[in-house]
């Protein structure tokens, strides 16, 4: 249950995202395509944990964790950067995502042949 509420609040980041783009840039330029690909790299980030709860397999937790655990480094380093509430906010739903992620595959190590 906890795996889906931070699936559910990282869906809201990432397609607020998404969404904002539209609102926030007047004009299809390089910028805004910057910004509208972070917002997929979040909703991609969801399917990877989306998939690791769904069949929670060697490559799929790895596939997972790594994208957690990338997520988390670059959402501290813009919340360092940009200190706003959005991007603190951003980086403590992922840290969480990584944690839940760690101890959701943890809890299912031993039918699921896991690495430790």
């Amino acid at each position: 249950m906890s795996y889906w509420i931070g699936i559910g609040a990282n869906l809201i980041f990432g397609l607020g995202h998404l969404v904002y783009t539209f609102f926030y840039f007047d004009a299809l330029n390089e910028p805004s395509l910057w910004f509208f690909s972070c917002g997929l790299a979040v909703v991609f980030n969801i399917g990877l944990n989306i998939l690791c709860v769904k069949e929670c397999d060697e490559l799929n937790y790895a596939m997972a964790m790594a994208a957690n655990v990338i997520l988390v480094l670059f959402s501290v380093v813009l919340a360092v950067v940009v200190t706003e509430t959005q991007t603190v906010g951003f980086a403590v739903v992922s840290f969480y995502m990584c944690v839940v992620c760690y101890n959701y595959a943890r809890k299912f190590r031993d039918c699921k042949n896991l690495p430790a």
